[in-house]
């Protein structure tokens, strides 16, 4: 996990707007290759995603709501896809069909296509 610099010195949490938060944080979405490891690139800066209603969005790791990851350019349904399950402990209508969430297409239709 790279840090940038002054990272955490004098104070300083990062940026707290979106537009700031996109350039910010582009590195680490496009380099992850799986939830936890985003979460833990994420919590290293401050930062962390959390389910809310029908999305995903990006808050400090005191809680403080960010903005969706829409917002930033990191669609949630791009990341389920990516990453091949939905966030954890997130049940999504629009996750992707595998057999390590208990849909694939070759056994049943999943119960939003009915």
């Amino acid at each position: 996990m790279a840090t940038r610099p002054l990272e955490g010195a004098f104070g300083y949490k990062g940026p707290r707007k979106p537009h700031a938060l996109t350039a910010y944080l582009a590195h680490d979405f496009a380099n992850a290759t799986a939830w936890d490891d985003l979460q833990a690139v994420l919590r290293a800066k401050g930062y962390e995603l959390a389910a809310r209603g029908g999305g995903l969005i990006l808050q400090t790791t005191e809680g403080e709501r960010l903005c969706t990851v829409v917002e930033i350019g990191q669609p949630s349904s791009r990341l389920m896809k990516r990453f091949g399950v939905p966030f954890p402990g997130h049940a999504c209508p629009r996750a992707p069909a595998t057999r390590d969430n208990g849909f694939c297409p070759s056994d049943r239709k999943p119960p939003w296509k009915n």
